[in-house]
């Protein structure tokens, strides 16, 4: 079959009984903390123990005891043949193995979940550990595999695992989450990456992870000295950012957000709440976080300089390139001028809207600009003091909507600005007081605290690659960011980018990343502009008879569960994920 990455779970009772098990059994170490558990690895093959709910799982007890679990922890690793990855877990003593891609949607429902439930017990004293990668499994209950109430467990202590058996290479079996200060010597040759916004670093993370050398060059010298920008993340990039461990480390500085609210200018009720519970069947995280990208490249600059595998270059702009069919060689440049080459197996350009890689390609950025100008401002100002906004809040006007969102420390107004009007006169502080004061006038004067002013364009890349050059992100696609679709679409790329570019690291074929450019560029015309598009029309609808249209269509879904589900798998990029896993 195909190279591709998969999943097996089996789910464990007690992390800490299981923990002593890979350690006694399989001479596995403790090679890093998880947001819900512990990573184990012995050198080829990773393990991640983790917790998923505290919640009692109905019919699913420990072994020796009634009373149901009250933890639920999963014993996962990647591999890129599912049928040979089956067959050892089957060897093991599982009576029930399912695989799914690391793409597709998981939700917390067991029966969803692709696990196996089991009680671990620690292996007899005495028991020799092994060196070799694949060691004697020693004994190891089955108790109530997925629901299935069968009585019937495994006593017989596990076979031994053979590599004759395996229809794969070993070094294929290596895990997504590669430790720091493990080299993988199969994966030697580095992937460069230019950029590091949020789509370049998670690029990075996830690459790095699964065992592979990364260089990423970034002309900014300071990281966090930008503009305020980007602020949402839903839920569909949450479980990616909780993948690779970054979720913990953005929830604690961000604002979960449950709740979106459209508003008509002026009314004192909101026209429509949608709330993302709605989704608890479709995502472990059901809400949208509020947080904005510096701190999420904060968090993953922290993340990446922990990792032996990733190597950052600020101050260092790429200007040119070239390819040939073994590698690609980057020319890069330092504020001082000095030039240095850079040799990795492939190259993505991540370096927003301007991409210099797609530039030098020659690759069109097809699309339009809309025929005005967005301003973004970040306000000192408690907005819930005059009406009960919720933190995402979009404010229909045929003439000067609105979007009002809520972050830890600010609020974020976006307006619409004249597209004619001179950009130094827009950004005057006096006309920006006064647009803020017929948003809400407040009888003083607003506390501005940042400012921006730019044109929206929607556009999307002819392509997104060129033999061993590939784009992802701002590079790829620019939008409208009504709807909080870029970043996360970015995000998304990265990671779809990440698991192909892994597999091809290890051996596949290179028409692997023809499939990345097929299922990310469908998402970005059919999902993200198609849905900005209409976004920034329902804003800003001046026809009274489709405003009224609108209004009711809005209240309706957000009144029946089942078309707020639907709205939300879209507005969250849900439907997206799961619709681009289907194209081959």
């Amino acid at each position: 079959m195909a190279a591709q990455l998969r999943h097996i779970a089996i789910a464990v009772p007690d992390v800490a009984r299981a923990q002593a098990f890979f350690e006694a059994a399989f001479g596995m170490t403790k090679a890093g903390d998880a947001g819900r558990g512990v990573y184990m690895t012995d050198g080829v093959m990773n393990v991640a123990l983790l917790h998923f709910g505290d919640d009692p799982v109905p019919g699913i007890t420990a072994e020796g005891s009634s009373e149901p679990f009250s933890g639920l922890y999963h014993f996962g690793m990647w591999v890129d043949d599912l049928e040979e990855a089956s067959a050892r877990v089957e060897q093991a003593g599982a009576e029930h193995v399912r695989g799914r891609r690391p793409d597709e949607p998981t939700t917390r429902s067991s029966t969803a979940r692709p696990t196996v439930w089991c009680s671990i017990s620690p292996p007899p004293a005495g028991s020799a550990r092994c060196a070799a990668p694949l060691r004697r499994l020693r004994t190891a209950r089955c108790a109530v595999p997925l629901r299935r109430l069968r009585t019937a467990r495994c006593a017989a202590p596990l076979r031994r695992l053979r590599t004759a058996r395996c229809a794969v290479p070993l070094p294929r079996l290596r895990t997504a989450l590669q430790m720091p200060g493990r080299r993988v010597t199969k994966a030697d040759g580095r992937v460069l990456i230019a950029g590091a916004g949020p789509v370049g670093l998670v690029l990075s993370l996830s690459l790095a992870r699964r065992g592979h050398r990364v260089t990423v060059v970034e002309k900014l010298v300071d990281l966090l000295d930008q503009v305020r920008r980007a602020g949402t993340i839903h839920a569909a990039t949450l479980e990616m950012l909780d993948d690779i461990g970054l979720y913990d480390r953005l929830e604690r500085r961000g604002l979960v957000a449950p709740l979106v609210h459209y508003w008509d200018r002026g009314d004192p009720e909101p026209v429509a709440v949608f709330d993302h519970a709605v989704l608890a069947g479709d995502t472990r995280f059901p809400h949208a976080l509020q947080c904005d990208r510096l701190k999420l490249i904060e968090e993953a600059l922290k993340m990446a300089s922990d990792e032996e595998l990733i190597e950052i270059r600020v101050g260092t702009e790429l200007v040119g390139f070239a390819q040939d069919g073994d590698s690609v060689t980057a020319v890069t440049e330092t504020a001082d001028g000095a030039r240095e080459e850079l040799r990795g197996t492939h190259l993505v350009g991540c370096e927003g809207a301007h991409s210099v890689v797609r530039k030098q390609l020659g690759i069109g950025f097809e699309g339009f600009a809309f025929p005005d100008r967005t301003m973004t401002l970040s306000v000192m100002f408690d907005f819930n003091s005059i009406l009960p906004y919720g933190h995402r809040n979009y404010i229909l006007d045929p003439a000067e909507w609105a979007n009002l969102f809520k972050w830890t420390d600010f609020w974020r107004v976006v307006l619409p600005a004249d597209v004619h009007a001179d950009p130094d006169a827009l950004l005057d502080d006096d006309v920006i007081e006064a647009g803020l004061q017929r948003f809400h006038p407040i009888g003083e004067p607003y506390e501005v605290v940042s400012k921006s002013l730019y044109t929206v364009h929607q556009r999307v890349a002819e392509t997104f690659r060129a033999g061993r050059v590939l784009l992802a992100g701002d590079a790829a696609h620019v939008n409208s960011p009504i709807g909080a679709m870029g970043m996360n679409s970015g995000i998304h790329d990265a990671v779809n980018l990440a698991a192909k570019l892994s597999s091809v690291l290890r051996g596949a074929g290179d028409e692997v990343l023809d499939r990345y450019v097929r299922q990310r560029r469908h998402v970005a015309v059919a999902h993200v502009q198609a849905i900005t598009i209409r976004n920034k029309k329902l804003m800003a609808e001046a026809d009274p008879q489709t405003r009224r249209r609108n209004r009711d269509e809005l209240r309706r879904a957000a009144d029946d569960p089942s078309l707020a589900r639907e709205f939300l798998l879209r507005a969250s990029l849900i439907s997206s994920v799961r619709e681009a896993s289907e194209i081959a």
